[in-house]
């Protein structure tokens, strides 16, 4: 309400990310998936409004399925418009201090999503798409585990 910051998270997470997909005549199936994980700089204050700086330990795993209607729209050049369904878990385990205990959260969703491509350029072995969509979060859920705490 005071537009004041209460927390932030700053750093860089590396991962994996990979892809399948097939195409059939004029239907496309897209299968997946992400594995981030990775320590970032957590810079943020108590409950009682005290300064708090510490580590976090982040994970994030993305996984999702879609299919596509190749050149759906009529456009010169190729195309394609999809929807599909996913799923989503971020963990963040913010590391205790000598004066703050730690605090493990899971976050954790289904979604849903719906979006178009089109291919810009293509040159030789090159091709730019460009690639939009809308998703919407299905029951997203998240879990607080303190530590010392059951």
């Amino acid at each position: 309400d005071q537009n004041a910051l209460l927390d932030r998270e700053d750093g860089w997470i590396s991962g994996i990310s990979g892809s399948l997909s097939q195409q059939a005549d004029k239907y496309s199936l897209d299968i997946a998936f992400t594995y981030l994980k990775g320590d970032v700089v957590y810079d943020g204050q108590t409950q009682g409004g005290l300064p708090h700086k510490t580590y976090t330990n982040e994970q994030i795993i993305d996984g999702s399925i879609s299919l596509g209607i190749l050149n759906a729209v009529s456009l010169i050049r190729p195309s394609s418009v999809y929807f599909g369904f996913g799923f989503r878990e971020w963990q963040r385990d913010i590391l205790p201090t000598g004066a703050v205990l730690g605090l493990f959260e899971t976050y954790y969703w289904h979604y849903g999503f719906i979006g178009g491509k089109v291919e810009l350029l293509r040159k030789d072995k090159l091709s730019v798409w460009l690639d939009g969509r809308l998703t919407r979060p299905i029951n997203p859920t998240m879990e607080i585990c303190f530590s010392n705490f059951d």
